[in-house]
């Protein structure tokens, strides 16, 4: 559904927790508390928040965030 309304121009606002299910999208805004805490384009914005392991399944983790103490 959501290639086809794709292929016609449609806009669309998708809420997902799935990765999976943001494969069609071309742009994903990330929200924390209510608030835009990242917009960018899809590969931009998985790449920041998530990783494959090494484990065989490739089980998706969210990237830990820097601590003050990093920067």
């Amino acid at each position: 559904v959501l290639a086809a309304l794709k292929a016609e121009g449609v806009t669309c606002v998708v809420v997902a927790y799935r990765p999976t299910i943001l494969a069609s999208v071309d742009n994903i805004m990330a929200l924390r508390a209510g608030m835009i805490e990242a917009y960018d384009t899809r590969q931009n914005i998985m790449l920041r928040y998530t990783q494959t392991d090494s484990k065989p399944h490739g089980k998706i983790t969210q990237k830990p965030k820097p601590s003050k103490e990093d920067s």
